[in-house]
């Protein structure tokens, strides 16, 4: 999948996200199921708004590492909270005796990108008969989010995740 992401200039990050939970009557704690309330600007999130949350599960980081100009627009569709980090240290957060993580210099400080579109407008055919209607015009479409399971069928249902994945799938086709 890095590699498919990587031919579009979008990198997943070889990290997790880790985000603070607030619990009540507790201290405020680390957990890796960052939760997104801030959308950006694009079809896919149009009508989201901070009361849309949708949590992700051992996520990594996804960045657009193109610009966009002429053609090509890339868009950070969903960030975590500025509390959150791309915790590069996996071991240290994998370890079985001692599990840690720690925000350093080299990981990446929230909010954090959890999201990518990326659409290049395809110019026509030479020879193809020009259509004036917008929605005949041809584009390459891609979206890469940083965690997978988000979508199985038990976590459909959390929150935003259904409308999330239905209005990126709809926006691809």
């Amino acid at each position: 999948v890095k590699q498919i992401a990587a031919h579009f200039s979008i990198e997943v990050g070889n990290d997790i996200i880790i985000d603070q939970i607030q619990r009540l009557f507790s201290a405020p704690q680390l957990g890796a199921q960052p939760i997104v309330q801030d959308y950006g600007q694009h079809p896919i999130t149009r009508n989201f708004s901070k009361r849309d949350v949708t949590i992700f599960n051992i996520a990594s980081s996804v960045s657009a590492k193109g610009k966009s100009e002429g053609d090509v627009t890339y868009a950070d569709l969903a960030k975590t909270s500025p509390s959150s980090w791309a915790e590069s240290d996996l071991e240290g957060v994998f370890s079985a005796d001692n599990p840690t993580a720690k925000l350093e210099p080299n990981d990446i400080k929230g909010p954090v990108s959890i999201a990518v579109a990326y659409e290049k407008r395809l110019q026509p055919e030479t020879g193809a008969p020009a259509s004036s209607d917008e929605s005949v015009k041809k584009a390459a479409r891609v979206v890469v989010f940083g965690d997978s399971d988000w979508i199985l069928n038990a976590n459909l249902a959390v929150y935003a995740n259904r409308d999330f994945v239905l209005n990126a799938v709809n926006w691809l086709v």
